[in-house]
């Protein structure tokens, strides 16, 4: 059984991994989550985005393999009852999570496997809720959209920051 898809799926193209920071931190001001999930493709980068975070003032802890049972319990507990608004999650920390009310999953690093993608975004628009999935990538990270895309047999929307649908080109053969 597959959790089905959250109502809506974004995608940002986000040209540098600066921008990638202020964009997501715009996107929190913007949609103000009640609970916010970002997946990391590392531990390193998510104890890095989640200090920023915290940094700018944001309600944010961080969930990695590293980390003792005892604070990963502590920080489980706190996401689930919203005392925490946005969790940041290495993958491998993350699997199997299940936390009812996620408004917002972030893909701030695009997944390179289909089954990871799904795996992420089923967090979110669970039980016939409203959810949004997000997902940066670079321009160089094209060819994992693309390749979700085709893995998963579907055309994704592409956005920019401020909202708008983004015309996708084609390459000149």
């Amino acid at each position: 059984f597959q959790p089905p898809p959250p109502r809506r799926t974004v995608f940002f193209y986000l040209m540098t991994i600066t921008l990638c920071i202020t964009a997501l931190a715009a996107l929190i001001h913007r949609y103000n989550p009640y609970l916010m999930l970002v997946f990391c493709a590392s531990k390193e980068r998510a104890i890095a985005l989640s200090d920023w975070l915290y940094g700018e003032g944001f309600n944010v802890d961080v969930l990695h393999g590293d980390m003792s049972q005892a604070k990963r319990r502590t920080v489980m507990e706190n996401f689930r009852k919203a005392k925490l608004q946005i969790l940041v999650a290495s993958d491998i920390a993350a699997r199997g999570l299940d936390v009812e009310g996620i408004t917002q999953v972030v893909n701030y690093d695009i997944p390179h496997d289909a089954d990871w993608y799904v795996h992420r975004i089923g967090r979110t628009g669970r039980a016939g809720n409203e959810g949004m999935a997000i997902t940066f990538y670079t321009a160089d990270e094209t060819r994992w959209l693309q390749n979700l895309e085709q893995k998963l047999n579907i055309t994704l929307e592409r956005q920019n920051l401020a909202g708008e649908t983004v015309r996708r080109t084609m390459k000149p053969v």
